[in-house]
């Protein structure tokens, strides 16, 4: 497959286990963190387009739009990925509450970032921000 006549932004983010734990009582501050529920709930979508592109919960080996190839669920059989028909950003969010107390957490995931659109470079990134940041 030749990935030079693509014109489709890829961004394929496999979030598989995603644990944001508080390291007093180690529980997981982040709801559906796998995407095992084939849902994005509490999960938020934003997109700069309006094309069709976004992220999607998916399950197979291959980006739901365009058909390139993923490397699937890196646990269980749902990830998060992204598809599109041409440059953008594509934002998946959650809101949560840091309990009281707590000194340290710990943010643990799996990524793979491939974007067929740019060639020759590709990039992804993950931000925490502060409640009230835009």
């Amino acid at each position: 497959m030749s990935f030079s006549r693509t014109k489709s932004v890829t961004l394929f983010a496999v979030l598989g286990i995603l644990a944001f734990a508080a390291t007093a009582n180690a529980s997981e501050l982040l709801t559906n963190g796998s995407f095992e529920s084939g849902l994005f709930n509490p999960w938020v979508v934003t997109n700069s387009t309006t094309d069709g592109s976004s992220w999607f919960v998916n399950t197979g080996l291959f980006t739901p739009l365009n058909g390139n190839p993923t490397p699937g669920a890196s646990d269980g059989t749902h990830y998060a990925v992204t598809d599109g028909f041409g440059p953008g950003s594509h934002a998946l969010t959650q809101t949560f509450l840091n309990p009281l107390g707590t000194v340290s957490a710990t943010l643990s995931l799996d990524i793979f970032v491939n974007d067929v659109y740019r060639l020759g470079g590709s990039f992804g990134q993950v931000d925490l921000l502060a409640g009230g940041a835009n």
